[in-house]
């Protein structure tokens, strides 16, 4: 029983970790970077995803001084239009800007332009953040999906450690990993795909979409594995399904998503 909670625990740990590293290196966590304004430095972080209900807030500390004069530079991506200039307007929350919501998968890009000792400075550098929007997705949709998603990682993790103790519970959490990426990853994934971009599946055969491709090699990694195990009774094909799950979890969310076209007017993917 001892070792079966270490099972549990070892397996929590590795899921979590993935989670977060799939977090943090993906295209729609917050870009840190920082103002150095006057000899002082301002640590921020910019958004790089939004829902599209309201235009998106952009804040910067409060305690930067005013002579910094503030301005937000935007302009829709990929294009190569004017840029336009916000100024950034002192609240109880910090300095605040607003970007202009978009259509759902349309992009900006944008820098925070500011002076520093009479020296005009764009952050973060040469390269502009990009920012995504999206359409509201229900809570009823998205939280399963993600709940789901979690339990087939967690279940998945399990089973592969369990195979390789010869723990006689793997092929149970086998088969619950794979009911749970089922629900989550080819259920739920397209209806929450459906409402934040108006498609339910933009992976293959139609387009190149990372998110659904990857969940699309998830799938049958599993079953490949799951049904050579059946026809073998190998338990290090479990093991195979285990590494497979994890391999493509690891690889960012949302990376070659769904983008507006603002010449066309489509959403193209990949």
């Amino acid at each position: 029983m001892k070792k079966q909670w270490m099972f549990y625990t070892l397996a929590l740990l590795i899921t979590l970790s993935a989670a977060i590293y799939q977090r943090m290196t993906g295209p729609t966590y917050p870009q840190r970077t920082s103002l150095s304004i006057n000899n002082s430095e301002y640590k921020v972080k910019l958004p790089t995803s939004s829902y599209n209900d309201v235009d998106c807030k952009v804040i910067l500390p409060g305690d930067i001084p005013e002579s910094s004069e503030l301005h937000l530079l935007w302009r829709h991506f990929p294009t190569q239009e004017e840029w336009q200039k916000v100024s950034f307007s002192e609240t109880d929350e910090g300095w605040v800007a607003w970007l202009p919501k978009q259509q759902a998968a349309g992009k900006l890009e944008y820098f925070i332009n500011y002076l520093s000792n009479g020296t005009e400075i764009k952050t973060p550098g040469e390269t502009a953040v990009v920012i995504r929007f999206k359409d509201l997705v229900p809570n009823w949709a998205l939280i399963p999906h993600i709940f789901f998603m979690f339990m087939a990682m967690f279940f998945s993790n399990l089973m592969g450690l369990e195979s390789i103790f010869k723990n006689d519970k793997y092929l149970k959490h086998a088969w619950i990993a794979f009911g749970c990426l089922a629900i989550g990853g080819f259920i739920l994934g397209p209806i929450v795909q459906k409402f934040a971009f108006g498609d339910l599946w933009t992976g293959i055969p139609f387009g190149w979409d990372l998110t659904d491709n990857k969940t699309l090699i998830a799938g049958i990694g599993f079953a490949f594995g799951l049904w050579q195990h059946r026809r073998t009774g190998n338990r290090y094909w479990i093991l195979f399904a285990s590494i497979v799950l994890l391999l493509v979890y690891l690889i960012p969310h949302s990376v070659l998503g769904s983008e507006l076209n603002y010449e066309s007017g489509k959403v193209i993917t990949g």
